[in-house]
């Protein structure tokens, strides 16, 4: 049987399959950095469920949800920063049980041809410790434009 992979921008129809991956999503961030208290915050779920109902409320921010044979796998969230002068990806995830199905790519692909429309640098930011992402966007056309320098306390 041939496996059905579609990407649709989220809505608030699929609220609830976003908000499951973005916890999936920094259940990874807090696996592979070893910072829970960078990830977990009081309140962070319900934050999240915030977060997520102003992106989809916001019309120059996108969220595309990957289904393979209706399943969320994995989103991408990208938004127009008018004062910045960017269009910034800001997250993407394909769950671990779904990978090298090329999700990632297809996501990624969605995202920039959104963001090629508003005619301004399309960025993101990696955490250092990602190599993995970093290789990825690499891959697919980034460079790396300087540092995000965070203070530590």
């Amino acid at each position: 049987m041939e496996t059905i992979i579609k990407i649709i921008r989220g809505s608030q129809e699929n609220f609830e399959d976003i908000h499951k991956l973005t916890l999936g999503f920094t259940a990874f961030n807090v696996e592979k950095s070893g910072k829970p208290e960078e990830f977990y915050y009081k309140g962070w779920k319900e934050g999240f469920g915030e977060e997520i109902n102003d992106s989809l409320d916001d019309r120059d921010s996108y969220f595309f949800v990957a289904y393979v044979d209706g399943v969320a796998a994995g989103y991408i969230l990208c938004r127009y920063c008018e004062n910045c002068y960017k269009f910034e990806i800001d997250e993407l995830y394909v769950d671990q049980s779904f990978r090298q199905h090329g999700l990632g790519k297809r996501l990624l692909d969605s995202a920039l041809e959104i963001g090629r429309k508003y005619n301004v640098p399309i960025t993101l930011e990696v955490f250092e410790w990602n190599k993995d992402a970093e290789s990825f966007y690499i891959k697919n056309g980034f460079k790396s434009d300087g540092r995000v320098l965070k203070l530590s306390e």
